[in-house]
């Protein structure tokens, strides 16, 4: 049997798009989505909650995602879950999740800067699967 590990959002960024440089010199553009939660309480009240997700794009993905988006932009985005260790300043060791940007979709035309996802294709090309591990 296969394995599957794939993660589809849909929802607006909090801010801007952040590129850091890592310790292996590689960069990564840092995300965050936000989606509406909506659902009726035992009471039958509808209620919503805000939920917010941490993403991380590298390669070609993260210079088309910090180019040409930016915060309140609605996206798609498929993911992948990978999990990760590190190690705090006290040796301490941290162990979590992140979600690593496979795919995307610009859901609205353009960035406030004016460029639009056919800029980006243009300058990049359509083709975004070439994400290093």
């Amino acid at each position: 049997m296969a394995a599957l590990n794939r993660f589809d959002f849909i929802g607006r960024l909090t801010k801007d798009p952040e590129t850091k440089t890592g310790q292996s010199g590689k960069d990564r553009t840092l995300l965050t989505l936000a989606q509406d939660k909506t659902w009726k309480d035992s009471n039958g009240e509808k209620q919503k909650k805000g939920l917010f997700f941490q993403f991380v794009a590298y390669g070609k993905v993260g210079e088309i995602l910090a180019q040409y988006t930016a915060k309140g932009h609605k996206i798609y985005l498929s993911a992948t879950l990978e999990p990760y260790q590190s190690e705090n300043a006290d040796g301490t060791k941290v162990y979590g999740i992140s979600f690593i940007v496979q795919d995307f979709e610009f859901l609205e035309s353009k960035k406030a800067g004016g460029a639009t996802a056919q800029d980006a294709d243009e300058a990049f090309g359509p083709d975004t699967t070439d994400i290093p591990y």
